[in-house]
């Protein structure tokens, strides 16, 4: 999914907040303009998101320098 424009604000009852609020703690891919993360999604706010990487760091990515993001399919 990628996010671009003002249609996809991470705000409460928008499908871009439902999305993340259905996958709060699972494994995220996040593609931004300069490379790849993966990790937990840990939080999200109106303007970033908090992924937390294998070794326990916390990861800050502003939502305007996501091209893309990605929860694996079937994962539970």
């Amino acid at each position: 999914m990628a996010i671009e424009g003002i249609g996809n604000l991470v705000l409460p009852g928008t499908p871009l907040h439902s999305l993340l609020s259905r996958n709060r703690g699972k494994q995220i891919s996040v593609m931004t303009v300069a490379g790849a993360e993966t990790g937990l999604l840990e939080d999200y706010t109106s303007a970033y998101i908090q992924i937390v990487d294998d070794g326990g760091k916390s990861n800050y990515i502003l939502l305007d320098r996501i091209v893309s993001f990605s929860f694996p399919v079937g994962e539970e």
